[in-house]
């Protein structure tokens, strides 16, 4: 069975999309951050990580954000020029954040956490 990655996000990169799925990572993409389709999509997709690609820009995003950062125990990275302002969750040892990656950066950070 190959790797599978969960990218979230509005904006979400075509070029790190196919950076990744060159490298042999099946990669499925999520808009936004419903309750009811993220958890369908990790019951039926079963990502290796999980990628946030920007700052949810709802109270109500935040929130679904935040719990799912806090219960997920699989790697899941938090990206985007901005800055956190929840950081107890960065506590957490399966919890990464970063500026801006790069398609190269993405795909070390996933062989690095997820494989």
């Amino acid at each position: 069975m190959g790797h599978r990655i969960l990218i979230v996000g509005r904006a979400i990169s075509c070029t790190m999309t196919e950076h990744l799925e060159a490298h042999g990572i099946e990669v499925k993409r999520l808009q936004e951050i419903k309750r009811e389709r993220f958890e369908e999509e990790l019951e039926t997709f079963k990502p290796d990580g999980i990628i946030f690609t920007q700052m949810p820009f709802t109270a109500d995003e935040r929130q679904r954000q935040r719990m799912i950062l806090e219960t997920k125990v699989i790697p899941i990275l938090v990206t985007g020029s901005f800055t956190w302002s929840d950081c107890v969750i960065a506590r957490s040892p399966h919890v990464y954040f970063a500026s801006i990656v790069t398609p190269d950066q993405a795909l070390a950070w996933f062989k690095c956490a997820c494989q």
